[in-house]
């Protein structure tokens, strides 16, 4: 599958971004960065295509980032809402169907995931709430994954996604 990038967001998420935001609330804040939301499981080019990294090989990058991340996290706490959540989901929408409150305030602690060191960007997350489950052995979470730049000190995009596993 080629994906195609505008401005750092695939085609796709932007796409979908479209189709469950098309016309936005005129209460909603204007983000400083990208805000992306992408269906459960699918692919994220810097969270599957870049070297995984550990708080131990970024811990200066980790508490710029966390920084940035506090300040915008109230900014983003008003995007992310339970329907939102509800659309995201792909394998347990009769389960999703009672979710009704996502978890505030946002602002969790951040945890390395990927980073692309030669273009100083870093991907880190959180989890922002554990979710319904169609299945015993399966487990969700409602992810938020943070782009952050090192040059210009900044978020660059925050993509809103499912992510599970079956822990057995």
């Amino acid at each position: 599958m080629t994906h195609l990038e505008t401005r750092g967001f695939s085609v796709g998420a932007l796409l979908i971004a479209f189709q469950l935001h098309a016309e936005p609330p005129a209460e909603l804040p204007v983000l400083p960065f990208g805000f992306c939301i992408i269906p459960e499981m699918n692919y994220i080019p810097e969270v599957e295509g870049w070297s995984e990294c550990t708080r131990d090989e970024v811990p200066e990058e980790l508490k710029r980032a966390t920084a940035a991340w506090n300040k915008s996290s109230p900014l983003v706490e008003k995007q992310v809402t339970p329907a939102m959540a509800r659309q995201l989901s792909r394998w347990a929408k009769k389960e999703m169907e009672k979710y009704v409150k996502v978890p505030k305030p946002l602002s969790l602690e951040l945890e390395p995931i990927t980073a692309n060191k030669a273009q100083g960007k870093f991907v880190f997350g959180c989890t922002l709430d554990v979710l319904p489950s169609h299945h015993p052995l399966v487990h969700r979470w409602l992810k938020a994954f943070v782009l952050w730049d090192r040059d210009s000190d900044t978020i660059v995009r925050v993509t809103i996604t499912i992510r599970g596993e079956a822990l057995e």
